[in-house]
């Protein structure tokens, strides 16, 4: 028998704002960096009739402005505490879960070192493309506003707006990045963790809110195999997907992988015992705090009524029968 749990498994939003604003926060030293620069700029800018030296001026400026910028690498403290986070969340959401149907499963997560460096790794990488392309757009930007010929005040102003609009759409990436991987992050732990523990199947839930795709909406409460991925993948694999997989509790399943351990039930620990020696994966004849999943029974097609052949006899005009009448004698007459 197969069980759904009735508590939910919960998105997390407030880590998806914390990594925001941790990319957000190295986001501002590269434009602060740029800021403290003001008068450097005003003199590249005003200065731009030197048209020998303006480009080896600007390459020493962009030089100046990387070296005071913090590097890239110097993220992955902050990335790695946001993935230890995350998966504490997730980790804690999976257990009250389990929890909540007294199950206690204890598994072992070797896998999660190694899948914490490829995300570490990938969050690295995004961050590196943000750093470069900002100054490069900075740098492009920068050599268009010396090289226009107009007023100084109008080419400072212009390169003014200019930094705004990159400032702008590099936040506006920082807040897709971060909704993206956090939410590719929380969906791939429970992946792997719903599968070190034996869990095969998982209900699929959404947010129920009007940000949800319409293909996700219709998997809502649907059941998939994670062997079976979905076109566009499981949940939280599609780009800023918040949605989540509600395990699809088979103790029978749970016993064989080793991770289940009752709490209770006796007579579920002593059949468990004769099955595997030892109490390690019996099922329960009442389970708390879940409903189990009955399969449909297939929807029969009704029979089809046979037609019945048109003959000479059966095309003719039907004559309704005349209505009966009451005959009137004397017995039952009355004045």
């Amino acid at each position: 028998m197969e069980y759904i749990p009735r508590r939910q498994w919960r998105y997390p939003f407030a880590l998806e704002k914390g990594y925001y604003k941790l990319l957000k926060n190295y986001i501002s030293k590269i434009f602060n960096a740029y800021k403290n620069k003001h008068e450097y700029v005003t003199s590249l800018v005003i200065r731009s009739s030197i048209k020998v030296d303006s480009d080896d001026e600007v390459t020493d400026f962009m030089e100046s402005l990387q070296g005071d910028i913090p590097t890239p690498e110097s993220m992955r403290p902050a990335i790695k505490n946001t993935m230890d986070v995350v998966n504490g969340f997730n980790k804690k959401e999976f257990e009250d879960i389990l929890q909540s149907m007294r199950v206690n499963a204890l598994t072992n997560e070797a896998w999660y070192q190694q899948y914490a460096r490829q995300w570490i790794s990938e969050n690295l990488n995004l961050i590196k493309s943000i750093h470069s392309d900002t100054l490069r757009r900075i740098e492009s930007e920068l050599r268009e506003a010396i090289s226009i010929t107009v007023e100084d005040g109008v080419k400072l102003k212009y390169l003014e707006n200019k930094i705004k609009e990159i400032a702008d759409s590099t936040d506006k990436r920082a807040a897709l990045i971060a909704r993206d991987q956090v939410g590719k992050l929380n969906g791939r732990i429970t992946q792997y963790r719903q599968e070190s523990t034996g869990i095969k199947k998982y209900t699929w839930r959404t947010m129920g809110d009007e940000r949800v795709r319409a293909e996700h909406s219709e998997r809502d409460g649907q059941i998939y195999q994670w062997n079976k991925p979905p076109p566009g993948g499981h949940p939280g694999m599609a780009i800023r997907c918040r949605c989540v997989a509600l395990p699809v509790i088979n103790f029978g399943d749970l016993a064989e992988s080793g991770a289940y351990v009752p709490r209770a039930n006796r007579e579920a620990v002593r059949e468990a015992m004769k099955r595997w020696g030892r109490p390690g994966g019996a099922l329960y004849s009442k389970v708390i705090g879940a409903d189990p999943v009955v399969a449909q029974p297939p929807v029969e097609p009704k029979p089809i009524k046979p037609v019945k052949p048109i003959t000479a006899e059966s095309n003719k005009p039907k004559v309704k029968d005349r209505p009966k009448t009451n005959k009137i004698t004397k017995k039952n007459y009355h004045r």
